[in-house]
């Protein structure tokens, strides 16, 4: 899920159906009012507060659905549109090259 602040309150702006927090109930427009007891009033700090713990871990959420406080506990996962590729650069330093080469296991 991805999330922006309006007028001070910090919103889900997106979710993934393929995501756990669209599958556990989390709703775009829905406003995070706390996760595990912890009041959440920024994306910094959600952000913090969610890298502590680890896929299969579960959160409880609190939000205010159109003027409604929701317990909505979630299982967290791992992002399966982040992925990450090594790529060679033109011009390597040395430590570029050595790093690439480690990643590789090129001897």
């Amino acid at each position: 899920m991805t999330t922006k602040t309006d007028n001070g309150k910090l919103l889900i702006a997106k979710t993934l159906s393929t995501g756990n927090a669209y599958r556990y109930g989390l709703n775009v427009n829905d406003e995070i009012i706390a996760i595990d007891n912890y009041r959440v009033n920024n994306d910094v700090l959600l952000e913090t507060l969610l890298n502590r713990k680890k896929a299969g871990d579960e959160v409880t959420f609190i939000v205010s659905r159109s003027g409604i406080l929701k317990t909505i506990p979630v299982v967290l996962a791992i992002d399966p549109t982040v992925s990450y590729h090594i790529m060679e650069v033109d011009k390597p330093s040395s430590a570029q090259r050595k790093i690439y080469h480690q990643w590789l296991r090129i001897e």
